[in-house]
């Protein structure tokens, strides 16, 4: 199996970290990994605000029903993106899936841990977490993601490969 696809089949949402701090040559790495996501007409609309200010990371489960981890992880990585920036409007929030994913699987591959927390298209969520982090007005936030080193080795995840949905030339 090659490598990427290795990373790929391993990657697996990650809820328990432990109190080790991930070093800033990580966060680069994560963030350039995010920034070499594929984009409509390669705009690259997004924009990411690392948090580590724990006083900041603990206010997002105020308003986000699913983001208790961000209780015990050390970093955390929201998306945003600037509609006003896009080539092809509509796009932004594929953009940022496609950096969201990036992130997911560059920690995985530095043998962190990682979820994805869901943000848009929850207005409320959004409003929120751009009020919080004092966003420029014309920005949106799209997702965040609680990043670690996890307080347990993650069990592999089972991948098993469905023929049953793949389809050649019709359905």
């Amino acid at each position: 199996m090659a490598e990427i696809l290795e990373t790929i089949a391993r990657r697996q949402s990650v809820r328990t970290f432990s109190d080790k701090p991930v070093g800033e040559e990580m966060v680069q790495v994560l963030l350039h990994a995010a920034q070499c996501a594929p984009s409509a007409g390669n705009q690259k609309p997004w924009h990411f605000v690392v948090l580590q200010d724990r006083q900041v990371i603990t206010r997002i489960p105020e308003f986000h029903p699913y983001s208790a981890v961000l209780l015990k992880c050390t970093l955390a990585i929201a998306l945003f993106a600037n509609p006003e920036e896009e080539l092809f409007p509509g796009n932004w929030p594929l953009d940022c899936a496609a950096a969201t994913e990036n992130i997911l699987l560059q920690a995985e591959a530095l043998h962190l841990g990682a979820v994805w927390l869901g943000i848009y298209p929850e207005e409320e969520r959004m409003q929120n977490l751009e009020a919080l982090l004092e966003v420029p007005r014309n920005y949106r936030a799209f997702s965040v993601v609680a990043v670690g080193h996890p307080a347990e080795k993650p069990r592999f995840p089972e991948r098993i490969f469905d023929s049953s949905r793949i389809h050649y030339d019709r359905w």
